[in-house]
């Protein structure tokens, strides 16, 4: 199983108008979506304002399990687009348990 969390909020402008969070968001909820829709994997947990927190459901097999490293990739590589282009905006913690 696997588990991924999206935390927090930036509160540098008005609700709705912040283009960090907008981003931040949009990025951690397509990610999520991707694992359910185009890997086929179910997800249990919760998101809601200001926290995404999911883990799947079963284990992954090796196809799935590469779609998953691809997709985490990608959201990081968005993520790290975002503090190239706005600063050290979003902090960055992966944590690894096998």
């Amino acid at each position: 199983m696997k588990s991924f969390v999206f935390s927090g909020h930036d509160n540098s402008g008005p609700r709705g108008e912040n283009v960090i969070c907008a981003a931040a968001s949009a990025l951690a909820l397509n990610f999520s979506q991707s694992v359910v829709k185009l890997l086929k994997l179910r997800l249990t947990g919760e998101i809601k304002e200001g926290l995404i927190n999911l883990s799947t459901a079963e284990e992954a097999g090796a196809e799935s399990a590469e779609g998953l490293r691809l997709l985490t990739a990608s959201v990081r590589l968005g993520f790290t687009s975002i503090n190239e282009k706005y600063g050290e905006v979003i902090k960055i913690i992966e944590t690894i348990k096998d």
